[in-house]
Parts: C-alpha cells; structure tokens; sequence
C-alpha cells in the first residue's frame, strides 16, 4: 500500500518537481534545481534549499499581494502629491513612483514620510506599521513611535542602516529612545 506522501513525491519526481503548493491562491512550483515558479512565472531568484525556496515564494506572494492592495487603495496621482509634499525638489517620473510602489511593498524600515503616510493608510486594520529588516524578521510598531522615529532619525542615516539590520539593532534603538 502506498501513502498519500509517497504517491505525492513519486509525482513531483515524475515531473521534476521538489514541491507544489498553492499559498494565498497562487501556485507554487520548486523545481529539482530549486528554480521558482508562481503562477507559471520563472523568478530569478537564487536559492540554496527546498525551504528557503518554500519562504521565498510565500514573501514574493505576499509583497506582490500588498503591492496590488496599495495600487488599489493608493492611486499612483495620491503617490504623485505625497512625494510632491514632502520632496518638492524631486522631479516625479514613472520611475520614482513606481519606486516608492516597490519600496512601500516591501516593508523595509524607512523614515522617509512618504513611505510612512502609504503603511499608515495600509495600517489601518492593525494600528501597526510592519517592517520587514534585512535578516528577515518582520517588526510591528505603532504610528505615535514611528512618527517618534521619524523626528529624531531624520537625518540620522547610519542608526536608519542599523535598525535594518536585524530585529536585535532595531529593538536596542527603540529601548534607548525610549530610557
């Protein structure tokens, strides 16, 4: 008799397949070389395991969700008059939006005020404004510390590097501002 897993992987083998799943209603194909495919789309991602591969995809998933939710609830004109308040010298191209578009997906710990304004009209379910840093872990805090942040980080660029490193940095920042 054979199991469901068994059967499973004898399949995936068959067709030259590490895994297969469905996550958040997109499909999920690694392949034996630990290529990525979502939705019949190759990524050009490099991966070294079958579960890096596995949180690559469910990120990739979820950023591009959050993109098409801000593109839906933010209009690219509103992103156009938030970059045109805060950064009245910058020349708005396609470009520059859509930069602020990716960067605003992506959750990466920013001061930047436009940026804050698109996570805080996508906070609104929560109360918080996540930020995904650089060793993956993912902080939530509530818009009274990132507008705190914000004030006191300014110009601070090098503290804004730090944070992004890790959860350890940002949280070690966040207790001395607080003392």
């Amino acid at each position: 008799m054979i199991t469901l897993n068994r059967l499973k992987t004898k399949l995936f083998e068959s067709c030259g397949y590490l895994d297969s799943f469905i996550y958040r209603d997109s499909r999920v194909i690694i392949n034996k070389d630990l290529s990525i495919s979502i939705d019949e789309e190759d990524t050009e991602i490099g991966v070294k395991s079958l579960e890096e591969a596995r949180e690559y995809a469910k990120s990739y998933i979820d950023n591009s969700n959050i993109l098409r939710d801000i593109e839906a609830v933010i209009p690219e004109e509103k992103i156009v008059s938030l970059i045109s308040k805060y950064h009245d010298s910058i020349k708005i191209t396609d470009k520059i939006v859509e930069s602020y578009l990716d960067l605003a997906s992506s959750n990466l710990f920013t001061i930047d005020p436009v940026l804050i304004e698109i996570k805080e009209k996508n906070s609104t379910l929560t109360g918080k404004i996540e930020h995904t840093l650089l060793d993956g872990s993912v902080v939530a805090i509530d818009e009274d510390t990132q507008s705190k942040l914000n004030r006191l980080l300014e110009d601070k660029y090098q503290i804004v590097e730090y944070m992004r490193e890790s959860k350890e940095n940002f949280m070690h920042v966040i207790r001395k501002i607080k003392e």
